[in-house]
């Protein structure tokens, strides 16, 4: 099983992934300071009290006294209108209470703050004026965990999690093999390319189960969040998420060409809007001059053009060199569609590779072929 072409692409996508430093941070350790950072900044706390300011006038001692009786409240004075409205416009106090017959509370109602502390003052003003409730409900309050900020932050983070290692991880990863030419040296090797997408997310789908595995263990063991419901349908959710944003990001590595437009296009459909970039033909085409040349100056490899079988991403088209007109060179179709060029020449002579890399730009065995060879050769291999 370990020889299997699927497992070996597996095993090299997990420790390419692994030899970048900085995409283990960013997929291990940014989410727990972030969720350290978030958890503490909003921690479940009891309600401060709230600044309230009181002009000086007549009355004013009493309506201090009476909202000095409230434990929600923290009573300011001011000597005039003015300085009282430059502390409420500067959010020092939520709402000034201007004494009269009746009082007046002078709030921004657009503000949560001022909105509440204005229910707070009207009360303490109406206990102080003698008002006693005719009802008096029992208070049942919730201590139990499962509303906090912090359980509803961590299934947010695994779900970023899922969406970048899915989008970023195998969309990205994929053209960044294309412009390095990786794609173009895989292309001319018996490997299924079934085998290599499937590779691209089994190896992702390995640091998944590991990203989840630690964010829930931390949260639980830091914040003590619960975990409810069933941990196989959790799993199963969180493989199917994972495998959903792989297939997008095998869409984009297919639409785009260099990755500068594969992270513009990731961007955009991360923040869910329109990225704006049109599709291209030849997204599929390897290099800066791919598709310029003649018919006879490329070989196509898989038997079926630009696109291979597995499910339509473009594969590279491969230039051949000198060995398309070299008289000791031959194609070999492989029965999985792939084309080879083998050196007749290595049979005698040792220095003389029996599968040539490709291009071959210079080689001191080479030998022109007859037209007529030359012209029959490209028609076996077309």
């Amino acid at each position: 099983m370990r020889s299997h072409p699927l497992m070996q692409l597996t095993l090299v996508k997990i420790r390419d992934l692994l030899r970048e430093k900085e995409a283990l941070f960013w997929v291990f350790v940014f989410p727990l300071l972030l969720a350290v950072a978030l958890g503490i900044a909003f921690r479940g706390q009891e309600a401060s009290p709230v600044p309230v300011g009181v002009v000086a006038g007549p009355g004013a001692e009493a309506l201090a006294a009476a909202l000095r009786g409230s434990d929600r409240l923290i009573v300011r004075e001011f000597a005039g209108e003015d300085d009282a409205g430059d502390a409420l416009r500067r959010g020092r106090v939520a709402i000034v209470v201007l004494p009269g017959d009746p009082p007046t509370y002078w709030y921004d109602p657009t503000r949560q703050e001022s909105a509440y502390a204005r229910l707070a003052t009207d009360e303490a003003v109406q206990r102080g004026a003698g008002r006693v409730d005719p009802v008096r409900p029992e208070a049942r309050e919730m201590t139990e965990t499962g509303s906090r900020y912090i359980d509803f932050l961590l299934p947010g983070l695994i779900g970023m999690n899922l969406m970048g290692t899915g989008m970023w991880g195998v969309g990205y990863g994929i053209v960044e093999y294309r412009t390095k030419g990786i794609l173009k040296r895989l292309a001319a090797t018996p490997m299924r390319r079934g085998h290599f997408l499937l590779a691209q997310i089994l190896g992702r789908l390995v640091f998944v189960i590991a990203e989840v595995a630690v964010l829930l263990g931390f949260g639980r063991l830091a914040f003590g969040v619960p975990m409810r419901g069933s941990y196989a349908l959790f799993v199963a959710i969180a493989v199917l998420g994972g495998m959903a944003f792989a297939g997008i990001g095998l869409s984009t590595a297919a639409r785009t060409k260099t990755v500068e437009g594969a992270a513009g296009l990731i961007q955009g459909l991360a923040a869910d809007r329109p990225s704006g970039r049109p599709a291209r033909r030849d997204a599929g085409r390897s290099g800066p001059r791919a598709g310029r040349g003649s018919a006879g100056d490329h070989r196509r490899v898989g038997g079926d053009g630009v696109r291979s079988r597995a499910r339509g991403i473009p594969v590279a088209v491969i230039r051949v060199g000198l060995c398309e007109r070299c008289c000791w060179a031959r194609p070999v179709r492989s029965s999985r569609g792939s084309t080879f060029w083998r050196c007749s020449r290595a049979d005698a002579d040792s220095q003389y590779p029996r599968y040539p890399g490709l291009p071959v730009l210079r080689c001191a065995g080479f030998a022109a072929q007859p037209a007529d060879r030359e012209e029959e050769d490209r028609g076996d291999v077309r």
